[in-house]
């Protein structure tokens, strides 16, 4: 429910024939009139294989900026309660998508990696992130993942074992509930111990799985949850809402724990989202509509004054919508023209316009102009959206660095493969041979390597060694972990990089602390100009650092503590 998932067949096709129309009647050649007839759509199959390149805005950046991207994958989901988001590959597993056991909000998405293992030994077909991450296998069965009553495990989805013999077709994470529609319709709740009254089984408690029972007459097609109210539609047009006491976000005069219908009149619902406090509806015809709280200008009616009824969005009147998006505060759209918008709160710049002022009415993301936008994931402070990697701005609209950045791991003109703990990183001879002599000797003077298509690379973590592919590639790279920064400062000194050791030595600086220094020490102690680094820490620390458990790496190195005891008693 948080990310509104349409129809992304139908989107592709409808893009593909504006794009095909516009070149047709841009071109020269064509005097005469020009074919508008429509392509064949493309199949589930040719859409799975399409390549994705990666946007990512937000707390690092308030503009869609492009980064690596990230082959193989279909869908990402991120959860409130978990330090990396999850990804859905075109093959059906559940892998980490994240930055090293560290938040992702901490570190730009160029530095996060895909896992080499599946979370769990199962297909998917679909996955849904929130304030819980869940997921539904090929067979229907549904697995929850996150951090509280609703999830036993924030490591691995687990089963949900009482609806494992009932095929689902959706999930729905709400912060105190989960919604879950069955393939047939029906709509199945559970909520946590304290406030399961959120669940739709009126103000008793219910937090095992339920079918509910206002419900079960009714064809149910879509489903949606966020915060405490929740909002499904029927098959035949008609929305139903509960969980909450104020009619503006319900949409009726009623103060309900059982879903109430509200007099909308939409014809044909294709999806329906729920945000923090409002809710939104699209309609087959692309026109949207929404209503609830607006101080922060989220109903995108151009004020910022609380709607309880249905009012529609005046600036798609004229620009169809094809998929909507929403999380907290704000929403994102993607038009059947192919132009994203969004609007709402902007905390972060979630909205990527640029600015972390609130945004009342749609307005278009510049930074996702000409892309082909397959699948937006929101979190609560940054934006990932997928896009086809063949409408992604070339190197006269991008910078170098990023341009070059986007030939990492690009499965086109790569001619070398690095395996490195059993995970594959594609690169160019020609560009590795101009950045390092190491490589230049290694791909000219008739080494095995030189004729190999897969190396093997051993006594390096995959991390660290993308790393340094990475600063071959741009010139720059992100060093802000202790245990990577001695590992990358060895590969530079191997490869004779001067201005990368150089930078290792001061994000050293940065990364010691009083816990890690003497461990830092003992692991830098066979480079120079890193070991000094440490040295003078330590010994500026020195009554501090002696306290710590990492003193025990220094008392089994007595050459090492001479040094920083000497050093510290001439000073």
């Amino acid at each position: 429910a948080l990310f509104g998932v349409d129809d992304p067949i139908h989107h592709t096709y409808r893009r593909r024939k504006l794009l095909a129309t516009m070149s047709k009647r841009a071109s020269k050649d064509s005097d005469g009139p020009t074919d508008d007839a429509a392509p064949t759509p493309p199949s589930d199959k040719k859409l799975r294989s399409m390549d994705h390149a990666l946007c990512a805005w937000g707390e690092k950046g308030m503009t869609p900026v492009f980064v690596e991207g990230l082959k193989g994958v279909q869908q990402i989901a991120f959860c409130d309660s978990l330090e990396y988001a999850v990804a859905l590959t075109k093959d059906g597993e559940l892998r980490r998508w994240g930055a090293d056991e560290r938040e992702c909000d901490e570190v730009s998405p160029n530095e996060w990696n895909l896992s080499s293992k599946p979370l769990v030994d199962e297909k998917f077909k679909s996955i849904q992130g929130g304030c819980y991450f869940a997921a539904i296998s090929e067979e229907g069965k549904i697995y929850v993942m996150g951090t509280g009553y609703l999830a036993e495990s924030s490591y691995c989805p687990k089963l949900v074992s009482s609806l494992q013999t009932i095929p689902m077709q959706q999930v729905s994470c709400g912060k105190h509930h989960i919604l879950a529609l069955s393939e047939t319709g029906t709509v199945f709740s559970w909520g946590q111990r304290w406030c399961s009254e959120y669940s739709g089984h009126g103000k008793g408690k219910q937090c095992e799985p339920k079918l509910i029972k206002k419900l079960k007459d009714v064809k149910i097609s879509k489903i949606a949850t966020y915060s405490c109210h929740s909002a499904v539609a029927s098959d035949c047009g008609k929305v139903y809402t509960w969980g909450s006491d104020d009619d503006r976000i319900l949409g009726h005069k009623e103060n309900c724990w059982e879903p109430c219908e509200v007099d909308f009149k939409v014809n044909s619902i294709k999806n329906i989202v729920c945000g923090s406090n409002f809710s939104a509806i699209l309609a087959i015809d692309g026109q949207v509509y929404t209503w609830g709280m607006n101080g922060y200008g989220q109903l995108g009616l151009g004020h910022h004054d609380d709607i309880s009824g249905l009012c529609q969005i005046p600036a798609f009147a004229e620009e169809p919508v094809q998929s909507i998006y929403c999380r907290g505060t704000y929403t994102f759209a993607v038009t059947s023209t192919g132009k994203t918008f969004s609007w709402g709160y902007a905390n972060y710049g979630i909205h990527g316009q640029g600015t972390k002022r609130s945004i009342p009415s749609p307005r278009e993301v510049q930074g996702l102009l000409s892309c082909h936008v397959q699948f937006i994931a929101l979190s609560a402070k940054s934006g990932i959206a997928l896009v086809d990697s063949s409408t992604v701005p070339k190197n006269d609209a991008v910078s170098v660095g990023q341009a070059c950045l986007m030939m990492l791991d690009d499965d086109d003109f790569s001619d070398v493969t690095f395996l490195v703990e059993n995970q594959p990183i594609r690169a160019h001879r020609c560009f590795l041979a101009q950045r390092s002599e190491v490589f230049r000797t290694m791909f000219l003077n008739g080494m095995k390597e030189s004729t190999q298509h897969t190396i093997t690379i051993k006594d390096t973590r995959f991390v660290v060694f993308r790393k340094l592919l990475r600063y071959f590639y741009t010139g720059n790279v992100t060093v802000d972990a202790d245990d990577i920064v001695v590992e990358l400062y060895r590969l530079a000194d191997m490869h004779h990089l001067p201005f990368l050791k150089q930078k290792c030595a001061l994000s050293c600086k940065e990364v010691l602390s009083v816990e890690n220094a003497a461990k830092v020490l003992c692991a830098a102690s066979g480079y120079g100009e890193l070991k000094q680094v440490c040295i003078r820490y330590v010994q500026k620390n020195f009554e501090k650092v002696s306290k710590t458990k990492g003193m025990e790496y220094l008392y089994g190195r007595t050459d090492l503590l001479k040094e920083v005891i000497e050093g510290k008693s001439l000073r």
